[in-house]
């Protein structure tokens, strides 16, 4: 799968029509095989958690939280390249056709939009904001949320700091506003909020 995806990530030779974008999409469901395989692999280790060190398992259970954002970064370190971003964009928005809402899972969208969002491609914090108004699954909205604060921390400019954290506080919101419909989640002193722990950090 890794010497696909370098493959796939050097390719910029080759012009054959589709080619690209059939082989991206391949590897990204292969990938997601593989993810699928691990997690039981994890699992069937916690459900049996007596026959291992706890050290072991512990571990296990923290990759098992983390497994989504994990498998992004390593997608995102073999087919990161700005020369796929065309690749990537066309399949974002097929990702969108009605036809394909059901059969294309938010964890794949979550890939392909998340890797175009590490390249910085055109128009990506447009595109990152749309996904994020249509999630779903608890678990796609905290990887989304951990990419955002990544993002946010790393980040060395006022525009760039901006509108991350308003992304980081809708997303917040959005998880939340279920949890206590009596209490209005104040967006404004929450975006001071991770702005006051950003720059603790610096």
């Amino acid at each position: 799968m890794l010497l696909a995806m370098n493959v796939l990530k050097n390719s910029e030779e080759i012009h054959e029509e589709n080619l690209k974008a059939d082989s991206y999409t391949r590897i990204l469901k292969n990938s997601i095989s593989y993810v699928v395989l691990y997690k039981m692999i994890c699992e069937e280790i916690i459900n049996h958690f007596e026959e291992f060190p706890k050290e072991r398992v512990e571990e296990f259970k923290f990759v098992l939280r983390f497994l989504p954002v994990i498998h992004q970064n390593l997608i995102s370190d073999n087919l990161g390249t700005y020369k796929l971003a065309e690749v990537i964009k066309e399949k974002i928005e097929a990702d969108k056709v009605s036809g394909n809402k059901a059969v294309i899972s938010e964890f794949e969208k979550f890939l392909s939009v998340y890797l175009y969002c590490d390249i910085k491609g055109d128009g990506y914090k447009a595109i990152m904001g749309d996904f994020i108004k249509n999630i779903n699954k608890t678990y796609i909205a905290d990887s989304c949320f951990f990419k955002l604060l990544a993002y946010y921390y790393s980040s060395t400019t006022p525009s760039d700091d901006n509108s991350i954290v308003n992304l980081l506080a809708d997303l917040y919101i959005k998880v939340n506003a279920n949890k206590n419909s009596n209490k209005r989640i104040n967006k404004s002193a929450l975006i001071q909020k991770f702005k006051k722990e950003k720059a603790e950090l610096e």
